[in-house]
């Protein structure tokens, strides 16, 4: 079962709007992953990238070590969704994957104290799958919470 059928699923068994539940979900996870994403420039979090229905494929050169632009960006894009629209967040720079699944170099060929086993020191579990898993316990511990972040203007 895909995360979005569980987002679905859990909307309707909570009587929820499915809908709003989409959109909160959507987007608390989406400001969980770029928090998780290790900084060194920016460059990374500010790549992460919102599409509807298909996979914004663009890439950005600039820095935003906040991650507020992509933040807009999914915001902007999020609030418009329907229910039969999917959200796809994505990072489309080339070592998204290397940080994600720790696929530096083990031991580095040039250490620099930013990676261990392999491993970003920022982001030892990676940035998507650990605010996947984090949002499915937050999910069934605070219901109401998303529903609330979905209908917000």
């Amino acid at each position: 079962m895909s995360f979005k059928l569980d987002v679905k699923k859990w909307a309707e068994d909570t009587g929820k709007d499915v809908v709003a539940a989409k959109r909160g979900v959507a987007l608390e996870l989406i400001k969980n992953v770029i928090a998780q994403t290790p900084v060194d420039k920016g460059t990374l979090r500010n790549n992460w990238r919102t599409g509807i229905n298909s996979r914004n494929g663009r890439s950005l050169v600039s820095d935003d070590p906040s991650g507020e632009r992509a933040m807009t960006e999914a915001r902007k894009k999020i609030k418009p969704v329907k229910g039969d629209e999917t959200i796809v967040f994505s990072n489309n720079l080339p070592y998204a994957p290397v940080v994600e699944f720790g696929l530096y170099p083990n031991p580095p060929k040039n250490p620099t104290g930013k990676t261990i086993n392999g491993f970003s020191t920022q982001a030892p579990k990676g940035m998507s799958r650990i605010s996947v898993e984090r949002m499915a316990v937050a999910m069934r511990r605070d219901r109401e919470k998303f529903i609330l972040i979905g209908k917000q203007p």
